[in-house]
């Protein structure tokens, strides 16, 4: 009983404090996929293929890319092959470094926060954890895949459960290219 009560308060201090976070003044700045030269990409551990693909591609567009995964690195050590998947540019995000309100510790926050991206494309979208990290980020331009009951996203893609990560992708590389910016 009292761990029920327990998750369900933590719960509702994180919903809270994002949606305090959301209410910020903040203009929206869409980009056309030619335009975007810095990526920084939210993601877990189960998606890391195809991230990987996510990722490679955007650097062979000549964009720059950072991925942040939600893992500790004792899982990344005792997982075989693990470590060989990840890329150079990818930062590990320890899932115990998140306070019961669902701030993260400051190291790991700050080379999130610290990233002076154009985009952030968030395929975690239903970890509450990630929606906190890309509340407080400077950038002009967020990419998700769900819409939630707060405004977090500037656009926004369903996904279907049934649906690779990298067709997802596909479309949302389709649709920035297809975007017109105003005169």
């Amino acid at each position: 009983m009292k761990k029920g009560i327990r998750h369900f308060i933590r719960k509702y201090f994180q919903k809270r404090s994002i949606i305090q976070a959301s209410n910020q003044k903040r203009i929206a700045l869409f980009q056309t996929f030619d335009q975007i030269r810095t990526v920084a990409i939210l993601g877990k551990s189960p998606q890391l293929e195809d991230l990987n693909l996510v990722a490679q591609d955007l650097k062979n567009s000549g964009k720059i890319v950072s991925l942040f995964l939600i893992l500790s690195s004792a899982e990344v050590e005792k997982t075989e092959g693990m470590k060989e998947r990840l890329l150079p540019e990818c930062y590990l995000i320890d899932p115990t470094e998140f306070s019961w309100k669902g701030r993260l510790a400051d190291s790991n926050k700050n080379k999130f926060l610290q990233m002076d991206c154009d985009v952030v494309l968030d395929f975690a979208s239903n970890d509450i954890r990630f929606h906190q990290l890309l509340l407080s980020h400077p950038c002009r331009f967020r990419i998700g895949l769900v819409s939630c009951g707060y405004p977090l996203y500037d656009f926004c893609i369903l996904k279907d459960d049934a649906q690779p990560l990298i067709d997802v992708y596909r479309q949302i590389k389709k649709y920035l290219s297809s975007i017109r910016q105003a005169q």
